[in-house]
Parts: C-alpha cells; structure tokens; sequence
C-alpha cells in the first residue's frame, strides 16, 4: 500500500508541477549555469546506492588555484530561496517514480557515513529513505545527528499509514515556516565523523590511507624532518606551530643540541617562536633514524649539491632513502623537498624504500613537494610561499596535499611528482638564464663604454614586456648555481641538448672572472700591479642580508685575487670567518684605517648593515659591482667609483 502511495502522489505532483519545475530549471540554466540538476550517490534501504536527483543551488566557483570555494560562498541568492522553500527537494520526485526513495522516510545521507553508524543508528537504513522524515518535521538540521538518527530510527519502528499522512502535513507547515533550514554556523550541516561507538567500527574499517589522512586533519600526525637546515627548521617550527608533533632527525650533533636548547641558528626562523614550540614539547631532534618507525609523515629535506663535473650528486638523497626504508612501515606518507631533476622521485627514492617490500599507494605514500625557500625574504615565509605538490599516485597526492594544506596557505597540485620536480628545477633556471642575459650585456656595455645600470632604468620603465634582473659578480647560492644543471644533466641522458641554459652557466660562472679583470684595469690606472695591491672585499654571503656563502661569487673571486699574489681581506657583518676550501680568513673590522689603507674595496654583496657612505668618503678607489651606491650624493662619489 505505501509504494502504491507514494507513486500515485508522485506521479500527480510530477505532472502538477511540471511547469514550476521548468521555470526552475529555466532560472538555474540563466543564474547559475548548467548543469541544472545535482546528482549524488546515497545509500537508500539496506544501504544499496542509488542516484539522488535535486535542484542545484551551488555554483562550481573555484579559487585562482582551482579549490571549490566553501559552501556559504557558492551558495547562490537562488539557491538560498530554494532551500527555504525546499524547492530543490522537487527533482527527487523521479527517485519515488523509479522506486529509490519514499515520500516518507530517513534522509538519504552520504555513502561514507555507512561505516560510522553504530549498530542502532545503521538501522534508519531498514527502510527506504524519504523526501521528509519524522527528523525533518522535529527539527531538521537545527538537530545534532544523534538526535536526528534516535528519530530515525523511532520511525522505522513506528512506521505506518497515519504516521506517514502527519509527518506530510507537517512538513507543509515546515516549508511555509522555513524551520530549521541551516545548522548554525554552517551553509549545510557539518560532516557527520559518527559516535563514539561508530568511531571504533569506522577506526577499524579504515584504510591505510583514511586513517592517515583522519591523523593529519586532526593534526595527530606525527612528523619528521629530515635534514634540519635552512629548509627543515623553518617548516618543521611552522609545523610544530599549528600542533603537530614534530621530530627533526639531523646527523650533526651540535643542530641537534641548538634545536633541543632552543637555539636558533637560521636567520628565516624567529627566535621566540622556536623556543616555544620546543618547550611547548611540540618539536625535538634526534641523530638517529630509529624514530621512523614511531611517525606517520616523513619530509626530506637534505642538500641536493653537484660534482665537480657539474653532475648531480644525489647521495644524500638516497642515503636517507635507505636508512627510511630499514624502518619504514605501513601508512605512511614520504615527502621530498630538495630540489632535484625530474624523475629522482619515482626513479631513485621508491626503488630504495620499496626495498622494505611495501608498495607505494597500497602501503606508503610518496610525494615531490620542492621547496620555495628564500632565505632572507621577509615579505615571504613557509606559509606564505604557494606550494607545489606532486604525487607518484592519486592517494599520495591527495595525502600530501592534505598535510601541505594544514600549513601552508595555498597548496596547488601537480599530475605527478615529476612535474613538480620539473616546476622547481624551471623556476630556478628560468632565473639564472635572465640573470646570465643581463650579466652578458654587462659585458657587452663594457665593450662599448656604457653603464649597464642606465641602460637597464632605461629598459624597465617600460610598463610591459619587461622583467627586471641585474647583472652581479655572479651568482651563488644553494639554487640559481646548481639546479640548471640538473636539468641539463637530465635534458642530456634524452639526448636533447639546452643550450640556453648551458650559455646561461657559462657567462654566470666567469663573471667573477671579469670582476677581477676590471679590478686590474682599475688598479692599473692608479699604477699599482694588482700582484702588489691591497684588496678588501665588501660582502661575502651569496646574497643581501643573509649570512650564507655557499656557492658565493666572493669567494672565487677572492681565490682568483689571492692567485695573482694580492693581498686580501674581506668585511662581512654577517659573516664573522670563512671556512671554504682554499680560503680561511675572518672578517676585517671596517675602520676609517682599514678602509683607507686598501688600494682597491670591491663590493660584492649589498648588505642593508653597511656604511657604504663611509666607504665611498674614505676609500681611494671603489668597485662597486651591486649599484649600492647609486642614491649617494655626487660629491661622496668624487670620481672614486667604478660601476660594473
């Protein structure tokens, strides 16, 4: 009797309000787009699926990273009157018609909360679901799901003819009054997680991946870092920050005694804040690998330099590959943050962890997530910085995506963690073959007797079409020096030549030999052989207002000075002694004597905490190869500048 009910009534309705429902789908077709039905899977009785018809109310807005925008903010003017009136409830007519639902009964809810019923609750699914309910009529979604599912279930045991007529009269009253169309706080009701009971069952259905990604969301996760550097101490402090338990794992001794001390030692990380996190017991170092065993998300983030034949040289890479791999275990997520050539993710990282015999998607995750640190920023950070993220398989994707989310305020995802090796490995060579264009002019003005500094404020005054980059003594750095030529290396074993990029290193890496060569013209015209002349060189880090040197132009060029017998110091605010193969000195304090006993002071890095005035005034002779002096007054100059 109730299926002969619920057809005939639908039927009448279908035909009754066929006009209504055109004009409906008219005005969705014209305000929000097509497609102008929204269709879900839900379970209907006995909890077998079926395809759920209603009016869509949302549109398909996404953010400028491609994220569908939270539902308040996609939830049309249209599609609000259509929830008051419960209009988009009218295309479920079909599911009576074909049998899926009833006009009364149990809401159909979603596929994945079947496993989170606990034993009563599942019983709301003994029936077919229905258009309203008894929990519709009591409340709808001012309720809280326990007190919706008790309802339910008092349904399934009450059911019958009477019951139904009520529950449809009073549903009648609930439209007209609009009763309980939103959950407080919410556009749609909150996720429902289950009950304590219901938990225990999900727990214990939960695959590898769901209970990770359960972890995660509810930053239970626990983390390491691997390599705890100028890129592992920033992200570890900031994953610490937002509650997650973290464990640096760093093989130098005195890293590991800083961090467990509270003693910070990279200038990108802020002083209180990793002290707090570590009293806070949120974040400690080990030197051992043993802890895998004991996390849930592994991040790697160890140096990624070149040979001397300008190969890479991943050895650091798959060392930790293989010491995770010793103690690997089941569900567990694997990301690589050094910046690499595409490939290294899947062709030399999961070879050496699947040696522990588990299976990545199945067993472990793995994801490229390259890191976008540069020091010294301050109007960029970790969680600022927009992170790329790329997985060997849709579950690792998903996965690191997820985590990288919890941290970072933009997370955008590649279709493989080769393409996200590559975006980085571009990005850092895109720079240095711009960088190698201007340095080339630099050499080209030389030849001609031109400022390059004038030619370049000339150029960029152009509104478009136009990007700055400066010339320098060259580049240097854990980036722009090295990862072209992983890249390169990479582009040569498919037998594809880059000749850009090759020309790009060659005119970078000669540059501080064009340094000295114009530091010898310069001293000649004064009458002094460069063998016998006394050089001090202005800055030494790689780059302004940081303290790192590796790979830094300054010490080549201090190495091609002191290979032609000068005598030469260096003046470093930020770095106080250089401990460099074939270089062992220690920071010249910048006196009016000292200044003005040097032949020749070279400035090769533009630090913000240098008295450059008190150079230029004291100096006999500046080479200046930044511009930093470019905004000094004409008579500081007094013909004692050189420009590169």
């Amino acid at each position: 009797m109730k299926r002969l009910f619920d057809f005939s009534i639908a039927l009448i309705l279908s035909i009754v309000l066929s006009p209504v429902m055109l004009l409906i789908a008219l005005a969705i077709k014209i305000i929000i787009g097509s497609p102008i039905l929204f269709k879900q899977v839900r379970p209907g009785k006995n909890g077998v699926p079926f395809t759920i018809y209603k009016f869509r109310t949302m549109t398909n807005e996404t953010d400028k990273f491609g994220e569908l925008l939270p539902d308040d903010r996609r939830l049309t003017k249209l599609g609000k009157l259509m929830r008051k009136m419960s209009i988009d409830e009218l295309p479920q007519l079909i599911n009576v018609l074909k049998g899926d639902i009833s006009l009364v009964g149990p809401r159909p809810l979603l596929l994945e909360y079947l496993p989170r019923y606990n034993e009563e609750q599942a019983r709301r699914h003994d029936v077919r679901p229905g258009i309203t309910g008894w929990a519709q009529v009591n409340g709808r979604n001012l309720l809280s799901w326990e007190e919706k599912f008790k309802l339910d279930v008092w349904y399934v045991d009450n059911q019958s003819f009477l019951l139904d007529l009520k529950i449809l009269l009073l549903t009648i009253k609930t439209v007209l009054f609009s009763e309980g169309i939103s959950h407080e706080g919410h556009a749609t009701m909150p996720i429902f997680l289950g009950s304590n009971e219901g938990k225990e069952i999900m727990e214990k259905n939960m695959t590898t991946k769901e209970n990770l990604l359960k972890k995660i969301t509810k930053r239970q996760a626990k983390i390491g870092i691997v390599g705890l550097g100028y890129v592992g101490l920033p992200l570890a402090v900031e994953l610490a920050k937002q509650n997650f338990s973290v464990v640096g794992i760093e093989l130098n001794k005195r890293k590991v005694a800083g961090v467990n001390e509270g003693k910070n030692y990279i200038s990108d990380v802020e002083d209180e804040e990793l002290i707090t996190v570590v009293n806070n017991g949120k974040l400690k170092a080990v030197d051992h690998f043993e802890i895998v065993k004991d996390l849930d998300v592994i991040i790697i983030c160890v140096p990624t330099p070149l040979t001397k034949n300008l190969t890479p040289n991943l050895e650091y890479v798959e060392e930790v590959s293989k010491s995770i791999a010793k103690h690997l275990k089941r569900g567990q997520l694997i990301c690589l943050e050094s910046t690499t050539y595409p490939g290294t993710t899947e062709e030399v990282c999961l070879p050496l962890l699947e040696k522990s015999t588990l299976k990545v998607e199945e067993d472990f995750y793995l994801a490229h997530t390259p890191e976008r640190v540069d020091p010294g920023n301050k109007s960029f950070s970790t969680k600022s910085t927009n992170k790329i993220i790329g997985g060997v398989g849709k579950n690792s994707n998903e996965l690191a995506k997820i985590l990288y989310e919890q941290v970072i305020d933009h997370v955008i995802t590649m279709s493989s963690a080769k393409a996200a090796e590559l975006v980085k490995v571009y990005e850092n060579t895109f720079r240095a073959v711009n960088i190698g264009l201007v340095n080339e002019l630099t050499l080209l003005c030389d030849k001609m007797n031109l400022n390059v500094w004038e030619v370049l404020d000339g150029a960029f005054t152009k509104p478009f079409g136009i990007m700055p980059f400066y010339p320098g003594p060259g580049v240097g750095g854990h980036c722009i020096p090295i990862d072209p030529h992983y890249l390169e290396w990479k582009a040569k074993e498919l037998n594809f030549n880059t000749q850009f990029i090759s020309l790009a290193g060659e005119i970078n890496r000669k540059m501080p030999e064009f340094v000295r060569d114009r530091a010898m013209r310069i001293l000649n015209k004064k009458g002094i052989t460069l063998s016998k002349a006394k050089v001090l060189i202005v800055g030494v880090a790689y780059k302004k207002d940081i303290s790192d040197y590796r790979e830094s132009p300054a010490l080549q060029l201090i190495k091609l000075l002191q290979k032609e017998n000068a005598s030469v110091m260096y003046h470093d605010p930020n770095v106080p002694q250089i401990f460099s193969p074939g270089i062992s000195l220690s920071s010249t304090p910048l006196t009016v004597y000292n200044i003005s006993k040097q032949d020749l002071i070279i400035i090769t890095t533009d630090h913000s905490n240098v008295d450059y005035e008190k150079i230029v005034e004291n100096a006999s002779s500046v080479f200046d190869t930044k511009n930093i002096t470019k905004s000094m007054p004409k008579e500081y100059l007094n013909n004692k500048v050189t420009l590169l």
